[in-house]
């Protein structure tokens, strides 16, 4: 599951596997998780190789790249706070 392809959907450095979401770190290496989205309504999920993990759940937001970005740079924030 952890072997990966690049992905013009997920930020830069990160990869999609058999479910799975390679996510780069703003603190350094990486994690894994699976989010998904309906308008409305976002999920976003990652666990570390030493076990850090967050889960991110968001409702009423409006549905655009900028949102998703701060979703995401939320989610990379969670996991490296606990570094």
């Amino acid at each position: 599951m952890k072997q990966t392809i690049a992905s013009p959907a997920l930020p830069p450095g990160g990869g999609y596997g058999l479910g799975l979401m390679k996510i780069k770190l703003s603190c350094g290496g990486h994690a894994w998780g699976h989010g998904g989205d309906i308008p409305g309504f976002e999920t976003r999920n990652g666990i570390t190789e030493d076990g850090r993990s967050a889960t991110l759940t968001v409702t009423a937001l409006p549905t655009s790249d900028e949102s998703a970005d701060r979703v995401e740079s939320t989610l990379d924030a969670m996991l490296c706070a606990t570094k």
